[in-house]
């Protein structure tokens, strides 16, 4: 299925096969049933359509989309879809920030989008030797810089999993590489900890937050040290390429925060910029949304939601508007649920 996921950081317009409960959870669960392999099912007019309607969680301007996040956007089988989502975007004006991720090289193609929408290539390499692109990222990246705008350009380097691609030398080597090759940034992230996973870790993981995705300290120390050292940003955050995109502070709060914010990311300026709140329109907004299921209050500095609300929701809410939110009961989403119970 060719649907739109609501993720933490905006809306996924993903592909994949027999997904009638949302893609991560088909991803997670049951993609041993459909063999790995993505098929559409659903136009991509049709699919873009969906964003005016009122049970998307879409605002418009403001709300990141991530094309075909939950399958490799560039596969044979896919990237026809995904170009054509793009058309279909320009078709309909959407300004919003715009991210593809992706291991594999874009062909010429991709040349025409970035003057028609706002848009940023994420290009994952996390030297990993199981991975597609292990043994000619460097070629990939001659061509990645030929067809698309160096501001534009930036590396993901994730998960960062201990004992595999952890060695301090070897992180810095693969930085260095994606800085002399006029990338505009990495972002360096980690992995979720979950019962199955510990093991991997060298110490106790009583005390480490299992909702949020985990680097060791001392490896943010060390990649700020190298960001510093260069003047090369590092970024912990997709949520800091769609601030860069948008020109606006990180809507989801994590500026100025040790570990997740660091002093050469081009959008300082913008994320120490006090955000105004117009609560009529906030208030005016939501409730023509949601109606009398959520429940809320504003003041000078928040929100506080006090009717049950998905992650979902509080995302739409973070990005639409750049408020804190506060919710006495927050529901999981299918795939936080699978992570968090294991």
């Amino acid at each position: 299925m060719v649907g739109i996921e609501h993720l933490k950081s905006g809306l996924s317009i993903c592909s994949h096969i027999g997904c009638n409960n949302g893609c991560v959870y088909c991803v997670l669960s049951q993609m041993h049933e459909f063999k790995g392999e993505p098929k559409l099912i659903i136009n991509p007019d049709s699919l873009v359509a969906q964003l005016t309607t009122k049970e998307c969680l879409y605002h418009k301007a403001t709300t990141p989309l991530i094309i075909n996040n939950r399958t490799e956007p560039f596969l044979n089988s896919t990237k026809s879809a995904t170009y054509a989502i793009l058309d279909e975007l320009i078709t309909h004006n959407v300004s919003n920030p715009i991210l593809i991720i992706s291991k594999l090289c874009l062909d010429d193609t991709i040349k025409q989008y970035f003057s028609k929408l706002n848009i940023a290539i994420l290009y994952s390499y996390s030297n990993v030797n199981s991975d597609i692109n292990y043994t000619h990222f460097k070629k990939d990246i001659t061509i990645l810089k030929q067809h698309i705008p160096s501001e534009s350009l930036f590396h993901y380097f994730r998960p960062i999993i201990p004992n595999i691609n952890d060695n301090l030398q070897d992180i810095y080597n693969v930085l260095d590489i994606f800085r002399l090759s006029g990338f505009a940034g990495s972002i360096v992230s980690g992995f979720r900890i979950t019962e199955s996973n510990k093991r991997l870790l060298r110490y106790s993981t009583e005390n480490i937050d299992r909702t949020h995705k985990f680097v060791d300290n001392n490896l943010y120390d060390f990649v700020w040290d190298f960001s510093e050292n260069f003047s090369y940003p590092i970024f912990r955050h997709t949520s800091c390429i769609v601030g860069l995109l948008r020109k606006e502070r990180n809507m989801l709060g994590y500026f100025n925060k040790k570990y997740h914010c660091n002093k050469f990311c081009p959008n300082v300026k913008q994320c120490n910029t006090h955000n105004v709140y117009d609560s009529k329109v906030i208030e005016q907004e939501l409730n023509q949304k949601f109606g009398s299921d959520l429940i809320f209050t504003i003041n000078s500095n928040e929100m506080k939601i006090s009717s049950p609300v998905s992650q979902e929701i509080t995302a739409y809410i973070k990005n639409a508007y750049g408020i804190p939110v506060k919710a006495d009961t927050v529901i999981l989403s299918p795939s936080e649920k699978i992570l968090t119970d294991e």
